[in-house]
């Protein structure tokens, strides 16, 4: 479905140009001096696979409880957390192992992503575009947040992320509206927003995240190279994209931070790689090889 969303997007993103040191090819960036000693989920079909971010290669792959798993996460102790759209179920793996201790399921009709906070309440993107929360270590939702209203068919979520205060922001596909990001503010009126983030013609948002200061990111795809996508950092307080990380590239299908917000992950599609980039410099640091299936999802790690 996000493969075929690249083709019926239309809308356009206003952003100052990037600066040389933005654009061209990930080679062209070269390598920075960091070490990565974690590792890079990939949800790819039917599986997960675990590689290295040092970029030693393929470490092994989680079959257990998966079930075309298209949303990834890791929380601060290394959890993997893994939506199942065909489940329809949350899968949560303890650090290091292959196996789920625990199956989300209740009030789910066919999850698309999830993330997870610092007090471990789970986050889920349901296919029907409602939001349903969990606590830590409960298997019954005690909250649902209702879908957007206003747009037709409807809401069809493809990523979510959740910032310090509580706010859920889940990038979608609207319907009749295109492509846009959707903000959730907690409190005591709580409800649903558009950002009314404008993207590239026949883009799609391929991911959101959060970074220490309460940020949001969000990756832009594009099934055109004439219109290139690109991951962008927007001030949610100022309402404006503030700057880009690593260039501009048409095939990003998914981004995570590592637990401590340190290295942000991309996936790309069409080359079947992910990316690593150092956040605070924006700098890329290297490609690693994730297969010849299409990267759906991808988390980091410690191994």
């Amino acid at each position: 479905m996000k493969a075929f969303l690249l083709f019926i997007v239309m809308a356009t993103l206003t952003l100052a140009p990037a600066s040389p040191a933005l654009a061209g090819s990930h080679a062209s960036l070269g390598p920075i001096a960091k070490s990565d000693t974690g590792v890079v989920y990939v949800a790819r079909g039917k599986e997960i696979a675990i590689y290295r971010q040092d970029g030693g290669g393929f470490v092994g792959r989680i079959t257990n409880g998966t079930s075309s798993p298209r949303g990834l996460f890791v929380d601060a102790a290394g959890s993997l957390y893994v939506a199942n759209q065909a489940g329809p179920d949350i899968a949560i793996y303890p650090r290091g192992r292959r196996a789920p201790s625990l199956l989300l399921s209740d009030g789910l009709e066919g999850p698309n992503s999830v993330a997870v906070d610092s007090s471990k309440t789970v986050y889920v993107a349901d296919g029907n575009g409602a939001v349903v929360e969990y606590r830590a270590g409960q298997t019954h939702p005690f909250l649902t947040i209702p879908p957007y209203v206003g747009t037709s068919p409807g809401v069809f979520p493809t990523d979510i992320a959740v910032d310090g205060s509580g706010d859920v922001f889940m990038s979608a596909f609207l319907g009749s509206f295109g492509q846009d990001i959707l903000e959730y503010t907690a409190g005591p009126s709580p409800s649903w927003q558009r950002l009314h983030l404008d993207i590239a013609l026949r883009n799609e948002f391929a991911g959101v995240a959060i970074d220490r200061s309460g940020e949001l990111v969000f990756a832009v795809a594009s099934g055109f190279s004439s219109y290139p996508g690109g991951i962008f950092v927007y001030d949610v307080a100022q309402k404006k994209v503030v700057r880009a990380i690593g260039h501009q590239y048409s095939g990003y299908s998914a981004i995570r931070f590592d637990p401590g917000l340190n290295r942000l992950f991309a996936g790309g599609m069409y080359e079947r790689r992910t990316y690593s980039y150092d956040y605070a410099s924006g700098k890329f640091i290297r490609s690693i090889f994730s297969g010849t299936n299409d990267i759906f999802a991808i988390a980091a790690g410690p191994s």
